[in-house]
């Protein structure tokens, strides 16, 4: 008797097996996969993601090219302070071609001094600097509309108000364009170049070789008479 009671105080405290085997007998019979309101929560979120890439990619170009502007801007400045400084001449040089890497091409950038304070012996006084990836100076100013000075014509560095130079790299003859300081500060321009200022464009390399003039693009610019700097983005 006292057997009996404790098997059926026991037996009292089990759960039913009979249930969760209907449960388990239910979850074998759902068939895998995604729900509707999943599906479309993915759906959802590619849309979004798809949309934001256009504008990630733009930002990312926009960066490059005011960091590009900055980089020269400030080598500009190195640039005219030197030569007063030194009272040498100097030059901001654009390599228009560079040994064993075509990208780099209009990207390279330093800074010469003339020895004797004239023309004559140059020597570089900083290393090359490169801009940033997918931003290059150039060459075609012709597609390009500068700002209005208000005082005066602007000439573009790689026309009447340009000249050119070589040096050695990599046991290689590089062309250089370049822009010289006087050691008064000015800028000097060849016989040919009688406007206010003398500027060049940077923008992006990939729009290079697609034509006309790019969405996006910074106008570097130096007055002919002090010396003075600015930069402007017309394509922002």
């Amino acid at each position: 008797m006292i057997a009996i009671r404790i098997c059926a105080s026991h037996c009292s405290n089990l759960t039913p097996l009979s249930g969760a085997h209907v449960q388990i007998s239910a979850l074998r019979k759902r068939s895998p996969g995604f729900s509707l309101i999943e599906l479309l929560s993915v759906v959802a979120i590619v849309a979004v993601t798809a949309a934001l890439i256009p504008s990630f990619g733009n930002s990312l170009a926009g960066t490059a090219l005011n960091n590009g502007a900055t980089a020269t801007i400030n080598l500009l400045t190195v640039a005219r302070t030197e030569a007063i400084t030194r009272r040498q001449l100097v030059r901001f040089a654009v390599a228009t071609e560079w040994p064993g890497d075509p990208t780099a091409s209009y990207r390279m950038i330093s800074l010469w001094a003339s020895a004797s304070g004239e023309d004559g012996s140059w020597t570089q006084i900083t290393k090359w600097e490169m801009l940033p990836a997918g931003v290059a100076i150039d060459p075609d100013a012709a597609r390009y509309v500068p700002r209005p000075t208000g005082q005066g014509a602007a000439e573009s560095i790689f026309g009447k108000a340009g000249a050119t130079a070589s040096c050695t790299v990599r046991s290689q003859t590089v062309t250089m364009q370049y822009l010289e300081f006087t050691p008064a500060g000015a800028v000097r321009t060849t016989a040919g170049g009688s406007g206010y200022e003398v500027w060049f464009a940077l923008a992006c390399s990939q729009s290079f070789a697609a034509g006309g003039t790019p969405a996006n693009w910074a106008q570097i610019a130096a007055s002919i008479h002090t010396g003075r700097l600015r930069c402007n983005r017309p394509g922002n």
